[in-house]
């Protein structure tokens, strides 16, 4: 019973139905239900509708609006979590980054989301629907080795080192060399895998040119647990875990464009669409536009901008522009 056209993470209501946060922004009037993919991949409102009414709405005693917002709000509890994971748990705050939002929801959820972790400005980069993709496409070559070498770095043997990271070098310069990579062209980054006695994982460090590696490397990897964890413990041993070498292709110009576009980005995206922006707020209109029509001047929201693979949520408290690369920021109040 759910729309089921477009991605999303699943979850269940009572009796079982299925739904997927697509249907919430359906609903909500996020998404334009006919306009994904150029028209190609349609979403069947009535159905993300029923889905809602069986499975949250009825059985809550909520209306419609309300149990699609209380969806979209779960969807971006749990990914707030996730980016909790690698920022405040680990001595970062939030409110000193920037969101980057890309995939086909990203762009929609990234305002409400920013707002969970008090952040205040949204990249949305170009084509954000493909710009995982097409980040395979674009990265210098590398190929990545990896040898198991416990030792308690008190006691590492250097030269047993070097001639790990040689064999490593080795086996590196060899593949690159298949694939056209002549030795001016070749860049080998050395890392080693550091623990305390004990403890359940390790962190990578950069490996030092210095002809005793053992203080440095202690003083790296302290320095980065406490940037990790809050706290060092220098009274506790450091042991080795594996030795690693990244070996990798420098080409001679680079594979990334200037620009990044659709094929049809100039096509004319205009009109307006009720939107609900929670319950302090409620129902808004909202002007709909293309990403080719903003410019480097602020458009106060609400704001829908649509694009081919992605729709960006600009709310009523936030403003738009689009600046280098074509990417649009976002500004909160």
């Amino acid at each position: 019973e759910s729309a089921g056209a477009a991605p999303g993470p699943a979850c269940y209501g009572r009796g079982g139905t299925q739904l997927t946060v697509t249907d919430a922004n359906v609903v909500l009037g996020f998404i334009n239900p006919v306009a994904l993919a150029g028209g190609g991949l349609l979403i069947r409102r009535d159905l993300a509708v029923a889905a809602l009414e069986k499975a949250v709405a009825r059985p809550m005693n909520l209306s419609l609006e309300e149990a699609a917002w209380g969806v979209h709000r779960v969807a971006n509890a749990a990914m707030a979590r996730a980016l909790r994971a690698v920022s405040t748990e680990r001595g970062r705050d939030p409110r000193d980054f920037a969101i980057l939002a890309f995939g086909g929801n990203g762009p929609i959820h990234a305002a409400t989301l920013a707002r969970l972790l008090e952040v205040k400005r949204i990249l949305i980069p170009p084509v954000p629907g493909l710009f995982s993709a097409l980040g395979m496409l674009f990265p210098e070559v590398e190929h990545h080795y990896v040898r198991t070498f416990k030792r308690r770095l008190d006691t590492i043997d250097r030269a047993a080192m070097e001639g790990v990271f040689a064999t490593m070098e080795a086996e590196g310069a060899a593949a690159l060399a298949d694939e056209g990579f002549g030795p001016p062209a070749r860049r080998f980054e050395r890392q080693i895998d550091l623990r305390y006695v004990g403890a359940n994982s390790e962190l990578t460090v950069p490996y030092p040119a210095a002809s005793d590696p053992a203080a440095k490397l202690g003083e790296a990897f302290a320095a980065m647990y406490e940037r990790q964890y809050g706290y060092r413990s220098d009274e506790e041993t450091i042991e080795t875990m594996s030795l690693r070498v990244v070996a990798q292709g420098i080409a001679a110009t680079s594979h990334v464009p200037e620009r990044l576009s659709m094929s049809d980005a100039n096509n004319a995206v205009s009109g307006m669409r009720e939107v609900y922006f929670g319950p302090e707020t409620g129902w808004v209109s909202a002007p709909i536009c293309a990403r080719s029509d903003l410019d480097a001047d602020w458009r106060q929201g609400p704001l829908l901008v649509e694009e081919f693979d992605s729709t960006t949520v600009v709310p009523p408290d936030g403003r738009a522009r689009r600046v280098a690369w074509d990417a649009i920021e976002i500004e909160l109040a």
